[in-house]
């Protein structure tokens, strides 16, 4: 595998160490494009290889083995929703993945985005209609004692509601997570991926909606056009949706302070709490 000598797979050294993973199940690829890096934990790669191009996934730690069996779990059932896996390396630190071609949902705009929006809610129905049995779960009480070790201590503590039934998930659904072909919407970075509530992706997605008015990226009749369509297109409410859509603004809030160093960003966030 040819690698630039500033690409994160060389100089980032907790990701650097497994390089090898990649040679021993991509020998003749190139890298293209770096796709997103998360310093000390992954980084995503267009590649080209001989028979066309791909993505490869380089994690610290050795988690591709099941993030590929989880893909192959709902490829089956899901079809072209999900990308088709390619490969693991064999200590389980790099995974290859099918490209996925098509436009990403945050580079759309007014109706073409709001009519995306509904498409992503046909397509998420359909994984959780799936019937697929994954591997492992992520309940309201996972997120709660997620949220909260991210929480200084005198900040709101939130109480779980009634569990009820898991289902296939994303986990981490949100618009730079959907492309959109010509007559498709595709999801993409499953890592995530887990039996959970129905409310979870659902209120994740509209949360990311409401964060995009609050940080001034879309306006707010767009938004709530866009997230209409979406729960629209999934065809129902999913008990608890409040809950979920709330926990996730609170999320939100956390990570644009922690991540981007917006406190403007996370005030406003804040603001949109019960």
């Amino acid at each position: 595998m040819h690698w630039p000598a500033d690409h994160p797979a060389r100089t980032d050294l907790p990701l650097a160490r497994w390089r090898a993973d990649v040679d021993a199940i991509c020998p003749d690829a190139q890298a293209v494009a770096l796709l997103r890096h998360v310093p000390g934990r992954r980084v995503t790669t267009l590649i080209e290889r001989p028979d066309g191009p791909a993505v490869v996934k380089l994690f610290a730690s050795p988690r591709a083995r099941g993030n590929d069996r989880r893909l192959r779990a709902l490829r089956p059932a899901t079809q072209t929703l999900v990308p088709r896996p390619l490969g693991v390396g064999p200590a389980g630190h790099a995974l290859v993945l099918e490209y996925v071609p098509g436009q990403p949902l945050p580079e759309l705009s007014g109706p073409a985005f709001v009519a995306a929006c509904e498409q992503v809610g046909r397509s998420l129905a359909r994984l959780q209609n799936s019937g697929v049995r994954l591997d492992r779960a992520w309940t309201a009480q996972d997120e709660i004692d997620h949220l909260h070790r991210q929480l200084p201590p005198d900040e709101r503590r939130w109480k779980a509601p009634e569990p009820g039934p898991l289902l296939p998930a994303h986990r981490d659904l949100h618009p730079g997570q959907i492309v959109v072909e010509a007559r498709a919407v595709r999801l993409i970075d499953l890592d995530d991926a887990t039996m959970a509530p129905p409310g979870l992706d659902v209120g994740n997605f509209l949360a990311h909606l409401d964060r995009e008015t609050a940080v001034g990226a879309r306006s707010e009749s767009e938004t709530a056009a866009a997230a209409r369509a979406f729960v629209r297109g999934y065809g129902a409410v999913p008990r608890d949706l409040h809950w979920w859509r709330q926990v996730a603004l609170a999320r939100l809030a956390v990570l644009a302070e922690a991540r981007h160093g917006r406190r403007d960003w996370a005030a406003s966030l804040r603001a949109l709490l019960d």
